[in-house]
């Protein structure tokens, strides 16, 4: 019996520090990129990240894009030729800046930590 009791708090030791760890731990795979995206700068492993970089799409194709791998954002406004999309991806909030610049497009996005 006491080594029941022994393995079961070993196991759920042990779920909570990878649960602990999950959430300490940020990463930028839940943001979809076009393909022929070119990363200029990430900060990611912990929250806000960021990333940023260019694609060849113009700025409405990324924008189609973004909408079709994550739906209608709830809300786009625009500033100066920029559009940023707000968007809520598995309880995190995400906005991606949107700015063409001649035949490039660059991507600004900042992922904030999970809504409690």
């Amino acid at each position: 019996m006491n080594n029941a009791f022994r393995r079961l708090a070993t196991t759920l030791a042990g779920s909570v520090l990878v649960a602990a760890s999950n959430l300490a731990y940020a990463d930028l795979s839940l943001l979809p990129l076009p393909e022929d995206f070119t990363t200029r700068m990430t900060v990611e492993k912990k929250y806000p990240m960021v990333l940023d970089g260019f694609t060849r799409l113009s700025d409405n194709e990324v924008t189609d894009f973004y909408q079709s791998k994550l739906g209608e954002p709830l809300n786009i406004t625009s500033d100066i030729g920029r559009f940023t999309l707000f968007y809520d991806v598995n309880g995190h909030p995400v906005r991606i800046s949107v700015y063409q610049r001649d035949e490039w497009t660059e991507i600004s996005a900042m992922v904030s930590a999970a809504n409690e």
